[in-house]
């Protein structure tokens, strides 16, 4: 099992805005997707 943590910031350093995102993992040769919700 892997965990991971997000700081909630874009790319460019900003803050997002509340919804819903899609994050992808790969990790070694298994690929993973799964729905985030951010609320502020």
């Amino acid at each position: 099992m892997h965990r991971a943590s997000w700081d909630g910031l874009s790319s460019r350093g900003k803050p997002v805005a509340s919804g819903i995102y899609v994050i992808r993992a790969q990790i070694g040769g298994a690929v993973a997707s799964r729905k985030v919700v951010v609320a502020r």
